[in-house]
């Protein structure tokens, strides 16, 4: 940081999400600002808890700057709305200060271009389906245990890493079986953190007030949701224990939120995936799906034995080239659905996959291990830089390791069926 930062009266205009944001980054990097002002007369203070000390800032009528020294002064404008960044212009302008408006730079803030801004962080692992190809349903949770995030955790890790702007909170389980996930969503709301569900949720059970947060927050930008059929025969065959009518409910209510709240978020995709007993609901599923105004997206199915009755129809309805993923795994790398495979790899550098307890995972896909580091404990920046974890870039990029064997057991992308695959083809992931 510079010195002349440091030294001066720091005030930050604008006490909404994305200065909530900022002042999360200047404390991350030892930077204490004075105050914050803010137009809005109902906003009087800011609580944050950070890594060993508890913050509390006062938030006043922009009016109190114009009692402030003019040549140590330094007003950080927060807001990303352009009108609201003309409007606080104009402010300035009118009590003479536009002089005292300052832009922060890289000296200011920790450069963080080689951290990731998003990452993966499994809300729950928990499920109440019981689908016949779950991996984690078989193994009773296997390697990654029965669990979910806890808000204590959630908190800590936000505070500790104010560059990371993104989460994804679904992978191996059921996000709204976490009974924390209503605070979790308001507190990351509160610090600008965006949050999406795309990796599916099955929305069988969810209470009206999480409908509502996850709509009225602003910062739930999207949903898959795994909906395989279009009638309750069809969809239990898979979904177990699940209820269609139910799921198409709850997706009614979201819709209703957000028109009640005039929002276009979150953004909700019907997820399908084709099996021999849902073939005939694909192209009603597509017409539900505008409908409701999802998005819809088929996927091939895990069961490698499943053989399409319907091809022709298929090929035509969903555009997929392949029906299942061993299908998927043999297709040429021009393949959509072979690069998707592939893309996973990408989530190490792009976006970390972290269990719900903390457990360095890398990518959505690993269930049986992990990279044998603890995210909770010792931060993100230290995790992704193990040697490990390292070793596991460059393995799937193709490169030549030596004493390999030193981190076979950290290095779950050597048991993965899609490193095997690359290996098999000599075909590695791009960076």
């Amino acid at each position: 940081m510079t010195m002349e930062l440091k030294s001066s009266n720091i005030v930050l205009f604008g006490a909404g999400r994305n200065g909530r944001q900022i002042l999360r980054e200047l404390l991350a990097n030892g930077i204490k600002p004075a105050y914050l002002v803010d137009n809005n007369p109902n906003i009087k203070g800011i609580e944050y808890d950070g890594i060993t000390e508890k913050f509390t800032f006062s938030v006043m009528m922009p009016e109190v700057l114009c009692d402030e020294d003019k040549r140590v002064l330094k007003v950080v404008v927060t807001p990303e709305n352009i009108s609201q960044r003309e409007e606080i212009t104009t402010q300035m302008r009118m009590w003479g200060l536009v002089d005292c408006l300052y832009k922060l730079n890289n000296d200011d803030i920790k450069d963080n271009t080689e951290l990731p801004v998003s990452i993966r962080l499994e809300a729950s692992t928990l499920c109440q389906l019981d689908c016949p190809a779950c991996g984690m349903r078989k193994d009773n949770y296997g390697a990654l245990g029965a669990g979910y995030l806890k808000l204590t955790d959630f908190k800590q890790f936000v505070n500790r890493h104010a560059y990371i702007r993104n989460i994804e909170l679904a992978n191996f389980g059921e996000i709204f079986l976490n009974p924390d996930l209503k605070s979790i969503i308001e507190y990351a709301n509160e610090w600008g953190v965006y949050l999406t569900a795309n990796s599916g949720v099955n929305l069988n059970n969810v209470s009206e007030d999480v409908l509502d947060c996850i709509v009225r927050c602003g910062n739930f930008k999207e949903m898959t949701i795994s909906i395989d059929g279009v009638t309750q025969e069809e969809y239990s065959l898979y979904r177990r224990n699940g209820n269609y009518d139910t799921v198409i409910e709850n997706i009614r209510k979201i819709n209703t939120y957000k028109e009640r709240y005039a929002t276009e978020h979150p953004r909700l995709k019907w997820q399908y995936v084709i099996r021999e007993h849902n073939e005939d609901g694909v192209p009603r599923a597509k017409i539900h799906a505008q409908e409701l105004n999802m998005e819809i997206s088929f996927k091939p199915t895990w069961e490698h034995d499943y053989k399409p009755k319907k091809l022709e129809m298929l090929k035509a309805e969903t555009g997929l080239k392949c029906f299942t993923r061993k299908e998927c795994e043999e297709e040429s790398l021009d393949s959509p659905e072979a690069l998707s495979n592939y893309m996973l790899c990408h989530q190490l550098w792009d976006a970390p996959q972290i269990n719900w307890d903390g457990r360095l995972l890398g990518c959505c896909s690993v269930r049986t291990s992990d990279f044998g580091v603890n995210v909770f404990d010792v931060g993100l920046e230290y995790a992704i830089n193990t040697e490990s974890y390292k070793c596991a870039k460059q393995l799937v990029q193709g490169k030549c390791l030596k004493q390999l064997e030193d981190y076979n057991i950290c290095i779950p992308c050597l048991r993965c069926s899609t490193y095997i695959s690359m290996l098999n083809k000599n075909s590695f992931c791009s960076r």
